[in-house]
């Protein structure tokens, strides 16, 4: 019924100050760490070019410390902060023009939608004057997300013969009405017909009261802007020496049948990237799993086909990524390798509501969402980290002392002429974010929670240049409607919290740590056995009684 365990269950590792790091997945709004602020610093880190692969893990596992700190922001000193502020307002601008310019998926314009401004105080009197009380009828709206995602599949001949939902024959009318006042800020923040997403407040009585909070005046985008991130060169120097993956597979049918084609080089790419990045190195002769005794589990390794679970392991960020066909192959990504593909067709409803004034908004999803199903992506502005102004928004990609990852996507790419190499080598060298902060998406509202229900993970579309990263949104366990999204931001986050986390989760750090075993205990491992089976029985129960209420109030009405 559900995912993983808690992250911080695992143990096995001690950095001697007797605290659990966050696993490098855990980025989003955390990473306060000392980085490379320009071209100069980066020497620092260099290495010489032809850097073992060996060598490079054992510096990345020593670097983690220093990735994962919680440090102060630096900014670049040769820049005034006025100067900084203005430019950085003319790029916010030149960005959200450039996102309005782009080609969006799926996409129909919203003219109920508030209209972007990039000035703050405009953008939140526009939606100061959209708020309004609405009648609200949870049952009814839980219903209709449902019914509305089955009729999509069925409507769809590249998913009806694909994934298992069946489409009633009837809808009742009898659905138990739980009807009730609610104020609404936004009709529909995405400004996309074809993916509705109100917000709610429910900590005021009247819409006079509503605090209209910056944290709404972003625009909204469900593609990355990676203009100042200035990879074009990188990019062009693949397409000119023929580096960019794409395939030439077709047939009649409407889902192209690329994932398990050995002719298919998008495919094929993917295994690859499963051999360096999920399997270990040889044995005795055979494959092991780099990762298979976390908490008595086998994980078996994360497959990226289009309409499969995506299983991940826990901490899965820099150990599992994918590759997916796109819009340059011949099968336009209309196939099997393809797992964007889901995120693309907006099947589920979601929702942003504000319940508590300190802990900011939350997304709810409407309907029933399987474990292991892409729901969204990730999406903002690539930027560097010297161009990085805040950082309690943004989600790292690239990471410079990781430098194994390099030297395995390019060992999957092949021969690359020594420039090429060089000028990726470059390009992984530099901290890159996804900064959401003024261009986003509903991923950025994901709020933390120890019992995280979704992980993000990257697949690469088209080449192995970091502008082609798709950080994609991946849920660990069965939701249902009505559960709140969470990503898990890592202990180190909880210390700048007052009083400490508060997401009033089963397995709260908060809740358990007092009952963790001594490790001098020689009964120890038997104990934390115990602790982790009582856990594990609470959170089952507790998805067990959520199943009950989603079969009573939602699929015994459709």
């Amino acid at each position: 019924m559900f995912g993983f365990l808690p992250n911080f269950l695992n143990l096995n590792k001690d950095d001697g100050s007797g605290s659990s790091n966050p696993p490098p997945a855990k980025r989003a709004r955390t990473d306060k760490e000392n980085v490379p602020e320009n071209d100069e610093e980066e020497t620092i880190i260099q290495k010489t070019e032809e850097v073992q692969e060996e060598e490079d893990e054992i510096e990345a596992e020593e670097e983690e410390q220093r990735f994962l700190r919680f440090d102060p922001v630096e900014y670049n000193n040769k820049e005034s902060a006025r100067d900084r502020e203005m430019r950085r307002m003319q790029e916010k601008e030149e960005d959200a023009r450039l996102v309005d310019t782009v080609q969006k998926p799926n996409f129909e314009l919203d003219e109920r939608t508030v209209p972007y401004n990039a000035d703050k105080k405009i953008m939140t009197q526009l939606i100061k004057e959209s708020v309004q009380t609405v009648d609200y009828d949870e049952n009814a709206t839980f219903v209709a997300a449902e019914t509305r995602r089955r009729q999509m599949i069925e409507d769809d001949p590249m998913l009806k013969e694909h994934l298992e939902f069946k489409m009633p024959e009837t809808i009742e009318q009898d659905v138990i009405e739980l009807s009730k006042k609610r104020i609404r800020i936004m009709q529909n923040i995405t400004g996309n017909r074809k993916e509705v997403i109100p917000v709610y407040c429910d900590i005021s009585r009247n819409v006079n009261e509503v605090d209209i909070p910056h944290s709404l005046t972003y625009k909204y985008s469900d593609t990355n802007v990676t203009r100042r991130a200035k990879l074009d060169e990188l990019d062009k120097q693949i397409e000119e020496e023929k580096k960019n993956i794409k395939c030439d597979c077709h047939d009649q049918t409407p889902v192209v049948k690329c994932w398990k084609n050995p002719s298919c080089p998008c495919y094929q790419t993917n295994l690859k990237l499963r051999k360096e990045f999920q399997i270990g190195k040889k044995k005795d002769g055979k494959k092991v799993d780099n990762k298979k005794d976390f908490l008595e589990y086998d994980y078996k390794p994360t497959e990226f086909a289009t309409h499969k679970p995506v299983y991940l392991k826990p901490g899965s960020f820099d150990n599992v990524i994918g590759f997916a066909c796109s819009e340059l192959c011949h099968c336009k990504g209309h196939c099997t390798n393809n797992v964007t593909l889901l995120v693309d067709k907006k099947l589920n409803s979601f929702e942003l509501e504000r319940k508590n004034k300190n802990l900011g908004f939350q997304v709810k999803s409407q309907n029933c969402i399987p474990a292991g199903t892409v729901i969204a992506e990730f999406t903002g502005e690539a930027v560097k980290s010297h161009d990085l102004v805040e950082r309690d928004y943004a989600y790292q990609v690239v990471n410079p002392y990781r430098s194994d990852v390099v030297t395995k996507l390019l060992k999957v790419m092949g021969h690359c002429p020594e420039e090429l190499e060089k000028s990726m080598r470059k390009a992984y060298r530099t901290c890159l974010y996804i900064d959401p902060k003024h261009i986003g998406n509903v991923a950025r509202t994901f709020n933390t929670k120890c019992e995280s229900n979704v992980e993000v993970l990257r697949v690469y579309q088209k080449s192995f240049s970091p502008s082609n990263i798709r950080l994609l949104v991946v849920t660990t366990e069965s939701i249902f409607p009505g559960d709140e999204l969470n990503l898990d931001y890592g202990s180190e986050y909880s210390k700048y919290l007052p009083g400490g986390c508060n997401c009033g989760a089963v397995s709260c750090k908060n809740n358990v740590v007092a009952s963790f075993p001594n490790k001098k205990d020689k009964a120890y491992k038997k104990n934390m056995i115990a602790l982790k089976n009582k856990i594990a029985k609470e959170i089952q129960d507790k998805h067990s009684a959520k199943f009950n209420i989603y079969k009573s109030q939602v699929l015994d009405k459709i």
